[in-house]
């Protein structure tokens, strides 16, 4: 290995001896030589640091540390002030990567003149993940040579998803970027959120490099998914310093608005599952939030759907105060709703698309119903007939 390689990759590793090799592996068969594999033990009570410990004893690319437990986030800290690389990619240590996955990332470095980010798609596993998941590590291919608010809050790819991005190191020195240690759910976003807001060329690309263990049950996300109060209150903690960051960073209403927006679609859909008296503690918490940051300027720039979510989890912040206005409210939020669905579907773009969609799925209808009654080899064998025939 070079003296000063090309990309380091940060692998924190804590109690996944159970994936661990799988993960060791689809990096120890990288063709690519010009790359350091750091890994951090972060304190783990299993055979994790014996595992690390084998693989660089096979190849001097890994690099193994070992400190006391301190989260993901401390873990990946000290990782970063030991890297050596231009770039800097994560992997996680229950996930593996595609074979050729830094060749071609080191192609697109010098084909792209060294872009900021680079931004690439992953296979979740097992392929029974659900389809938002599949959704969310799906880019497309286009590449941006100047910061635009479209990159953080409408390109598949730039969040939650740490380990989708590589991101030159002089973007996180030069700016003294660090993972904030004091979150432990929410702080990947932050820091993505953080260097991309200082990168100019960023580069998004289709190519699935990465495969996503969807859910382990010892995972911090799995986690939150049991205590869905707390993961909330957790998020609105992430917003708030998200706000400070983008706040300061730029004056651009078009960002301030998309921010605000993302704010509360982000906090939607957990938030109407919670139940009255956790629901109304966080929506005191976020309408705070926004209050402190002003938002009720860009409310009006909002389109219809934004503030009408705005309202919803403002009347929620009532409790179980005012019933009869909140439910009078919800009407008028229903009726604003109702009649921009009536003018969506009246449209002439939705009734092409409605006529097309019904004669396809009538004619699907049509195919399983002949294979119900004559089976697949008769069914065929009257297409390839019919087929003939015109």
């Amino acid at each position: 290995m070079e003296s000063k390689p090309m990309i380091s990759v940060i692998i924190p590793v804590y109690n996944t001896e159970k994936y661990l090799r799988t993960c060791l592996d689809s990096l120890l068969i990288q063709d690519f030589k010009n790359i350091e594999y750091i890994l951090v033990d972060d304190g783990s009570t299993d055979s994790s640091l014996e595992i690390c410990n084998e693989y660089k004893n096979k190849d001097d690319r890994f690099l193994v540390y070992h400190k006391d437990n301190g989260g993901p986030s401390s873990a990946r800290n000290f990782a970063l002030s030991v890297a050596k690389g231009e770039y800097i990619t994560f992997v996680d240590s229950d996930d593996y990567v595609e074979p050729g996955a830094y060749s071609r990332l080191n192609e697109l470095i010098i084909d792209n003149e060294q872009p900021d980010v680079i931004v690439f798609g992953a296979n979740p596993f097992p392929r029974t993940a659900p389809k938002w998941v599949w959704e969310l590590v799906s880019p497309r291919d286009v590449v941006y040579n100047k910061f635009e608010p479209k990159i953080l809050f409408e390109e598949i790819g730039t969040r939650p998803f740490l380990w989708l991005q590589m991101v030159k190191k002089n973007i996180i020195t030069k700016n003294k970027l660090k993972f904030d240690e004091s979150m432990d759910l929410g702080e990947d976003q932050l820091f993505q959120i953080s260097y991309f807001m200082k990168s100019s060329k960023v580069v998004f690309i289709s190519d699935r490099l990465y495969h996503y263990r969807v859910f382990r049950e010892e995972s911090l996300m799995s986690k939150y998914s049991l205590n869905l109060g707390n993961k909330v209150l957790k998020h609105i903690k992430l917003i708030e310093k998200v706000f400070k960051i983008v706040f300061s960073e730029t004056n651009d209403i078009d960002i301030k608005i998309k921010l605000f927006n993302w704010s509360i679609f982000f906090l939607w859909p957990d938030m109407i599952k919670l139940l009255t008296i956790e629901q109304t503690k966080c929506s005191q918490e976020v309408m705070q939030v926004w209050k402190n940051f002003k938002c009720d300027k860009l409310l009006p720039k909002l389109d219809i759907w934004g503030q009408s979510r705005f309202k919803q989890i403002s009347l929620m912040s009532s409790g179980g105060n005012d019933f009869d206005l909140k439910i009078q409210n919800y009407k008028i939020i229903q009726k604003e709703l109702e009649d921009e669905i009536s003018i969506l579907e009246s449209s002439p773009r939705y009734k092409k698309i409605k006529k097309n969609k019904k004669n396809h799925d009538n004619k699907l209808k049509k195919l399983f119903r002949e294979i119900k009654n004559n089976g697949l080899k008769v069914t065929i064998h009257k297409i390839k007939n019919k087929l003939k025939t015109r």
